[in-house]
């Protein structure tokens, strides 16, 4: 008997160990996998868990659809929302919530993460979970820092809002309400597979959040800190699966470089993010100054020995249009020429290891510029005007480039 016990010991050591190649990884400052270099064309998908869901906005036909869409274009990585927070009086969040009070998670929204987390599993598809935002749409640090101050957050886009969201960073006790969080969801059993997340290959990097930021200068050595203490919680539990932050880059560091680069040389960090936003920076010449622009975060990457992912970037259509019938030449054009850079970076083993476009909307239409609880869920988030930047499943000349690429990548 005790040899079988043994043997079955052995066993399930291989299989783990066998396992472990399934993990994406950095090594050497690039990304491996299967002990294979890794490069991509992913998506931004934040609703793929919502859609999987038994709730109200629940539809697994449209989910199993749209993953089919990315599939044919080649697509293996999703860039998605973990779960959202309780929605403000202010500001217009998804609808529904995983997380009201305080540690109190909705069970039908988490069996919607697991069984989403399980069809990727199954497809060989892999999803960077992030958990915060610095945005009220997915409630975020608004909603942490009502819990702990029971103020209500101002709107969006007013001048107390950064002073307010800036409280996240500045306060102990929401920060540890959200930790507290984290620990929960990192923790966490899929209920459909029996896998423990930490486990679970279909994991590509745990986030920490979307867009963090210290939104004053004053708060820069406390953001710093947290991002941290953050990343050292998520490894203490998971040392299976890299730890991402969700900056945008120097735009999100109050213009402060260092600030970008003091947070991912941590040794936990495994790879830089960065987004990039042509319309909503005012670029005057788009290529130029988007070329500066990624060049500068290349450089920072290079310094520090790491991957570097373009992980949100998106352009409005032709004529600014919000009508998904409306042709995307100019979209189509920029998505060629950012995913030539991921192509030729892989050509050459060089820094940049991936690119996540934003944000697909598969089978889902908006119904109005303004999102109202019961509207399809799309690629732009509820606060956003909707079709903006998303891309469809009719947006056939947009998959067709990030397919031949994908293909190129192979």
């Amino acid at each position: 008997m005790k040899k079988v016990i043994l043997m079955l010991l052995a066993v399930l050591a291989l299989c783990s160990c066998s396992n472990k190649g399934a993990f994406v990884r950095v090594e050497n400052g690039h990304f491996v996998r299967d002990g294979k270099p890794f490069y991509y064309i992913g998506a931004n998908y934040w609703s793929g868990p919502l859609l999987a869901s038994t709730a109200a906005c629940g539809d697994r036909e449209r989910l199993m659809h749209d993953l089919d869409v990315l599939q044919a274009a080649g697509v293996s990585n999703l860039r998605v929302l973990a779960g959202s927070d309780e929605n403000s009086e202010k500001n217009r969040s998804i609808i529904p919530y995983l997380q009201g009070e305080p540690g109190v998670l909705n069970p039908d929204l988490l069996t919607g993460l697991d069984w989403f987390m399980a069809e990727l599993g199954k497809r060989k598809m892999t999803a960077v979970l992030y958990f915060n935002n610095h945005c009220p749409w997915s409630g975020g640090y608004t909603y942490y820092v009502k819990k702990a101050t029971g103020i209500e957050p101002p709107a969006y886009g007013t001048p107390d809002y950064g002073k307010y969201a800036g409280l996240f960073v500045k306060l102990r006790e929401p920060q540890e309400l959200f930790l507290n969080y984290v620990k929960m969801m990192v923790s966490r059993t899929n209920s459909i597979t029996g896998i423990p997340y930490k486990d679970d290959p279909a994991i590509f990097s745990w986030q920490i959040s979307n867009e963090p930021r210290a939104f004053a200068d004053s708060l820069h050595p406390r953001f710093v800190a947290l991002m941290h203490e953050t990343a050292e919680l998520i490894h203490s539990i998971d040392p299976n699966h890299m730890i991402s932050t969700g900056m945008e880059g120097r735009q999100g560091c109050e213009n402060e470089p260092e600030e970008y680069e003091q947070v991912h040389a941590h040794p936990l960090i495994s790879y830089l993010t960065y987004h990039i936003w042509p319309d909503n920076w005012g670029f005057k010449d788009l290529y130029a100054d988007s070329d500066k622009e990624i060049q500068d975060h290349i450089d920072v990457a290079s310094k520090l020995g790491k991957p570097l992912v373009i992980e949100e970037f998106g352009l409005v259509r032709d004529d600014k249009s919000f009508d998904y019938n409306a042709p995307t030449t100019h979209r189509d054009e920029y998505y060629q020429w950012l995913f030539e850079k991921v192509k030729n970076s892989a050509a050459t083993q060089d820094i940049i290891a991936g690119a996540n476009f934003w944000a697909f909307a598969g089978a889902g239409r908006q119904r109005d510029i303004l999102w109202q609880e019961g509207d399809d869920f799309i690629g732009d988030p509820p606060f956003e005007p909707q079709g903006l930047f998303s891309v469809y499943d009719c947006d056939t000349t947009t998959l067709a480039v990030i397919r031949e690429i994908n293909e190129e990548l192979k």
